[in-house]
């Protein structure tokens, strides 16, 4: 639910959709229509579909020791579920923990070698705590513009001591919503969570996109949420 989501409102989510789904074995038994209708408008659908999809996974053979092996489960996502809930000491490097590694370091670093810095810049801290304090540093202190140098813990061995020569912001910029095809898509999942409509009523085209992502379905001439 965190992808690409403030927390605010994937905390108004959560408790319900926890409560409708406290294990994989209640999600499955739901059904991928009631993950997706629960899902509300958090936007970014496919992940209440991957969600669903992982929990058949888990109900069926058991949690993997490799987490990517679940749909829609990266690196990072494995690593950060990992550290967080297990404590492991493994490094998850998301994109505030990115830039601060890439100024401490004084150069931009590749997946696993920011996985490496991880490790050494946590020091003594490890799993969760190291995971949490890096995070909260990117997010508190060693902001993309404006960082509070002077407050942060690890100036002293900071290469940069701020933002890098020519650094810029080029992660991916979320396209405008409003009149955007996923603002179409969004209406007519909207529509289908309050029941099965008719397929001459909805955006044909959001509609295809939805059907292709298996988040809806068509029988005949209505459209409704996949069973």
């Amino acid at each position: 639910m965190l992808h690409q989501t403030q927390v605010p409102r994937v905390a108004d989510a959560w408790p319900d959709f926890i409560r409708r789904f406290p294990t994989p074995a209640a999600a499955v038994a739901a059904g991928p229509g009631a993950v997706i209708e629960a899902w509300g408008r958090l936007g970014y659908p496919r992940r209440a579909r991957w969600l669903y999809e992982a929990a058949v996974v888990i109900d069926a053979n058991g949690w993997p020791d490799d987490l990517t092996e679940l749909p829609g489960v990266g690196r990072y996502t494995a690593g950060a579920i990992a550290a967080q809930a297990d404590d492991a000491d493994v490094a998850a490097v998301e994109v505030n923990v990115q830039r601060v590694l890439e100024r401490v370091a004084g150069r931009r670093l590749t997946v696993r070698e920011a996985e490496t810095e991880m490790l050494r810049v946590g020091g003594d801290l490890g799993g969760r705590d190291r995971l949490l304090a890096l995070m909260d540093v990117g997010a508190v202190l060693c902001r993309l513009r404006e960082p509070r140098c002077d407050e942060c813990p690890l100036r002293r061995q900071c290469a940069s001591r701020g933002p890098r020569p020519g650094e810029h912001d080029d992660r991916r910029r979320q396209s405008r919503f409003e009149g955007s095809f996923r603002q179409r898509r969004g209406r007519v999942l909207g529509a289908l969570r309050r029941g099965a409509e008719p397929v001459s009523s909805l955006d044909a085209d959001a509609l295809a996109s939805l059907v292709a992502d298996r988040l809806a379905v068509v029988d005949g001439d209505r459209a409704r949420l996949p069973d």
